[in-house]
């Protein structure tokens, strides 16, 4: 769906939004997105590099490209010291400016193959509206939707619906305070790709306004801004103005003003549309399987056409730096966390930008990145210990909303626990700034960044074009160079070998010392505001810390554990016990003699990628009740606890620089890994698996950990209104089985380490029924030879298993339940159809079409018709075990004035669908997405992972594999069979609705 960049998006530090700080080292301990953290600082990935030639004659690609490698090597040897160079543009970028001022950016790019990326980038966005346009600026990013010069109303998206475009997928566009982007991917052949570049025109200045589509569009802005309210912004609304006081960007948040929304007249919004859209404010990029010449001459032709517009340059606003120290301490009735914010900024001329332009700039990021990154990895020490003083915690450097430079501490954990955190926090601070790093931690940050950039490089001729197209346009945006991924890791590489603990040094004394430009926020339940500290008495802590600082012992240097092999017993290579090979699709198939099955298919889809997938039939249906609260937590305690001689700390340096990933889990019908790993790495990823599987720690010391952090999460959640309708829900739909409830507080003292061995070694203990599916950029003769020495070797009893049958179906019948709860201006709705289901690979087809053509049919009229949602999810599922089963359920939250007309609404839009299905243009929209899905999707190895995991897991032939056998599906589909479908699924013999109205 169409989408207003969040007030905090994913973290950027380096772009200026400083509070999300936090919440990227929260999500990356959890989730281990080191290297995601690294390229978003650096800035690398997604965030672009623009062009600042003024020329209108292009940079084309030439002989030099040829022998650019040589020519970098030698330029950076001798301008590393010029620290205002320019870095370098991607030379096979073709770019250029028209007479009008409008810039365009083309590449070539062959993934996907017969597809072109395009993107409308405009430098403006809700800090160039006036008083009477809060919110304007997006408002005119949703207009541009419904109805331009060559397509009225809805035509647009009626349009590039029938030619396969998916809404939300290949269509979108965002709006921020600086920029405003269109992002459309369409195919490459002439009809096509001139009619994508048409609707770029269009955008560019051809936007309608009709009347009628300006006021429904009201509704579905509305439900946007309403999307967003809840607890978390409510507390925002509290303390943002204590951090941004009369700053530009606090009185111009792009969701706007609704009051502006609601009433604006038409030719207010035209006002902000005629003076900002303009062609000295645009870029076209286009990326993707296309001649660079032709659609330059094919953009020359249309954009340049284009009338110049005289007009202001967007105006720069910067945010002042006060200097008066500050704290607040918010509450809200409906918060489930305590987190504590400190931020220092510095008044100073010198700004961060959002991306560097320079060498000199760079470097400087590159050593922020090395300092926020060790930092951050001494926490997981504090956070691995057997009573965590917190759940999640980050450091570092960043900068705020007007790019200045800031330091900042985030701490999310109990409220009795949150002064002693920030106290550690501090502390670390204080003893970085004393002591400095360790040489071993700085080596390792380094191959960690190194890591990261070459997995690019490497993978530079197979990345998606969605992905150049975005940097491009982000690109012109912030006027920044573009090196490609390879220029990228030699530069980076240059300045690593150089970058030693003096340059760290130099950093860390810059923290901030200015005591009054500091902002102290504590957040929490309005319950527990009597529990949370004084503020008065965090800043005398903070202070007394830091006059102690030198009295503060060094960090001591890492063990060598990390160094250590994976695994040191020998295991000797067993045999393989069959094998078979199904050309027509490029799969391998071999057994080991314990039983294992290894299913293989390299692809050249991705450079220095391969995936992996197992199962193994069984799951925690074999677990009794009384260990399965173990069992719900297995999987991630399995992880926590590491394996070996490796334990969560020592695994994460052990995996230092490295791309390689395993996760074990237990499900209810089975058990397995998943995984991933680059060429190089699959004999890390198959030890791993030997390792999970053989040599688990349960320790007591991470279970205990775990749970300390678990219970700060549940603590406060349980008695929130969304989570109390998560529950209800649950018990709703399944009666009050503990196997389908949410996490509760009284279940974590339960949980242990002899438990978990058990249940281990009951569904490890015996693989002999595994089956692994390899997809990627792999030798299979390396495959067999490491398969036959780790996976040869996995514990193997000959048992015959299957999934045992719990009876946990859905509560059969009509139930309606509607419940209170929340003090947003918001209803939430939820149905779910529900029954048997013949599984067939024709029924699986019909039902999926069925579910894909009424998805689009309710967005038309709940949305467009009826301005009544944002979004709405609309899914169809089908479980195939322990019996075939299938689910549809359907979700959304709108206003509380309109909530019972608009459910009515929906199961008229159902109903109606059951009597007449779907008419030729919907019918025409689901056969061309499909075609175009299932050609887009056999370029990716997730496709083949999953289809093969599947069909192999189930024993259904590959013949579903074949490309005309599915397009013969296609073909054949027609609205008789999507309508019979509708009428089998929907029936309301089984159907739950469920409701939460706000207080």
């Amino acid at each position: 769906m169409r989408k207003i960049v969040p007030l905090f998006p994913n973290p950027r530090p380096l772009k200026g939004s400083t509070f999300v700080i936090s919440l990227m080292f929260y999500l990356f301990w959890i989730k281990k997105e080191f290297a995601k953290l690294i390229e978003n600082v650096l800035p690398f990935r997604g965030r672009g590099f623009g062009n600042n030639s003024n020329s209108w004659r292009c940079n084309a690609k030439n002989k030099a490209y040829y022998f650019f490698p040589f020519l970098l090597t030698f330029l950076i040897s001798n301008s590393l010291s010029a620290q205002s160079t320019p870095l370098p543009n991607d030379p096979s970028v073709r770019s250029g400016r028209l007479p009008n001022g409008l810039q365009y950016f083309i590449k070539t790019n062959a993934k996907p193959e017969k597809y072109v990326e395009l993107r409308l980038a405009i430098k403006t966005g809700s800090l160039q509206e006036n008083k009477h346009q809060l919110g304007l600026a997006h408002f005119v990013e949703h207009m541009a939707f419904n109805g331009t010069r060559h397509f009225p109303k809805n035509e647009l998206i009626n349009y590039l619906e029938s030619s396969g475009v998916r809404f939300g997928a290949d269509l979108n566009a965002y709006t921020s305070f600086e920029e405003t982007v269109y992002q459309l991917q369409v195919r490459n052949d002439t009809a096509h790709l001139h009619k994508g570049l048409l609707v770029l025109e269009d955008w560019a200045s051809g936007i309608s306004f009709d009347p009628k589509e300006v006021e429904k569009e009201r509704g579905v802005v509305l439900s946007e801004w309403r999307n967003r309210q809840g607890p978390n912004q409510r507390l925002e609304d509290q303390y943002l103005p204590l951090l941004y006081g009369g700053s530009r960007r606090l009185q111009r948040l792009p969701i706007g003003d609704t009051a502006v929304i609601k009433h604006a007249s038409i030719e207010t919004i035209k006002a902000y549309y005629q003076k900002w859209y303009r062609p000295d404010l645009m870029a076209i990029v286009a990326v993707g399987d296309v001649d660079p010449l032709a659609m330059e001459q094919e953009i020359i032709r249309r954009f340049g056409k284009i009338p110049s517009v005289k007009g202001p340059k967007p105006k720069v606003y910067s945010n002042t730096v006060n200097t008066r120290r500050r704290g607040m301490v918010c509450t809200d009735p409906e918060v489930a966390f305590c987190q504590a914010f400190l931020y220092i900024r510095q008044a100073t001329k010198e700004k961060i930008k959002p991306a560097p332009s320079t060498y000199g700039e760079l470097r400087e990021n590159l050593c922020r990145n090395l300092y926020n990154s060790i930092l951050n990895r001494r926490l997981i020490r504090l956070q691995q210990q057997a009573d965590p003083p917190f759940t999640f915690a980050g450091l570092g450097y960043g900068s705020d909303w007007g790019q200045n430079p800031l330091f900042s501490l985030s701490v999310f954990t109990s409220e009795a626990k949150l002064k002693t955190a920030i106290a550690l926090l501090w502390q670390e601070v204080q003893k970085v700034q004393h002591h400095n790093f360790t040489s071993g931690e700085l080596q390792r940050q380094k191959q960690e960044i190194l890591n990261v950039l070459q997995n690019q490089a490497q993978a530079q001729e197979t990345t998606n074009s969605a992905n150049w197209a975005n940097q491009l346009s982000e690109a012109f945006v912030l006027g920044v160079p573009y090196p490609t991924p390879q220029q990228r890791y030699q530069i980076t590489q240059q300045f690593l070998a150089d970058i030693d603990l003096d340059d760290l040094a130099g950093l860390i004394r810059g923290v901030p010392k200015d005591k009054n430009a500091r902002v102290l926020i504590l957040t929490g339940p309005e319950k527990t505001r009597t529990q949370l500290p004084v503020l008065s008495e965090m800043w005398h802590m903070l202070d007394s810390i830091e006059a102690a600082a030198p009295s503060i012992p060094a960090a001591l240097e890492a063990t060598n554990v990390a160094d250590l092999p994976w695994v040191d017993e020998p295991l000797l290579a067993q045999p393989i016990l069959s094998e078979k090979t199904q050309p027509e699709f490029g799969v391998h198939e071999f057994t080991l003699t314990n039983g294992i099955r290894i299913v293989a298919k390299p692809t050249p889809f991705r450079k220095d990628q391969i995936l992996m997938m197992s199962s193994s039939p069984g799951g925690n249906s074999w677990v009794p009740d009384s260990l399965y609260v173990n069992a719900a937590y297995f999987a991630d305690l399995m992880q926590q606890g590491g394996m070996g001689k490796f334990d969560f700390v020592h695994y994460q340096e052990k995996l230092t620089g490295k791309s390689v990933n395993v996760t074990p889990y237990l499900s209810e019908l089975e058990e397995g890994f998943s995984g991933s790993c680059r060429s190089t790495e699959l004999e890390d990823l198959l030890a791993l698996v030997y390792l999970y599987a053989t040599q688990p720690r349960f320790d007591t010391n991470s279970i205990a950990s775990f749970r300390q952090r678990q219970e700060n999460v549940l603590r406060n959640m349980l008695s929130t209104p969304y989570y109390q309708f998560a529950e209800l829900k649950q018990r709703v739909k399944y009666g009050a089985t503990p196997r389908r409830g949410l996490n509760r507080l009284e279940d974590l003292p339960i949980l242990n380490s002899q438990s978990l061995h058990r249940i281990h070694q009951d569904r490890f203990g015996d693989l002999n029924d595994l089956l692994l599916v390899f997809v990627g950029d792999f030798e299979l003769d390396q495959l067999k030879t490491l398969s036959q020495r780790y996976l040869g070797n996995l514990p193997a009893q000959d048992r015959k298993e299957s999934w045992k049958d719990l009876g946990l179906n859905l509560s059969p019948g009509q139930i309606d339940s509607t419940s209170r709860g929340g003090i947003a201006p918001k209803t939430l709705v939820e149905y779910t159809w529900h029954g048997s289901f013949e599984n067939t690979s024709l029924e699986r087809y019909h039902f999926s079409s069925m579910v894909s053509a009424l998805q689009i049919r309710l967005r038309e009229v709940l949305r467009e018709q009826e301005s009544g949602i944002y979004s709405l999810s609309f899914d169809g599922n089908v479980e195939y075990h322990p019996r075939p089963v299938y689910r549809i359920t359907l979700g959304f939250n709108t206003d509380p004035e309109r909530d019972e007309e608009l459910m009515q609404k929906a199961i008229q839009v159902i109903a109606d669908f059951c009597a007449t299905g779907p008419d030729a243009a919907l019918l025409e929209k689901i056969k061309s997405t499909q075609g175009q899905n299932r050609q887009k999707a056999e370029q990716e190895n997730s496709f083949w992972l999953a289809q093969l995991h599947q069909r192999y897991k189930e024993g259904w032939n590959l013949d579903g594999l074949r490309t005309e056998k599915y397009l013969e599906l296609v073909e054949g589909l027609n609205a008789a069979v999507i309508q019979a479908a509708a009428q089998r699924y929907f029936d309301d013999k089984h159907r739950i609705k469920l409701v939460l109205k706000p207080k």
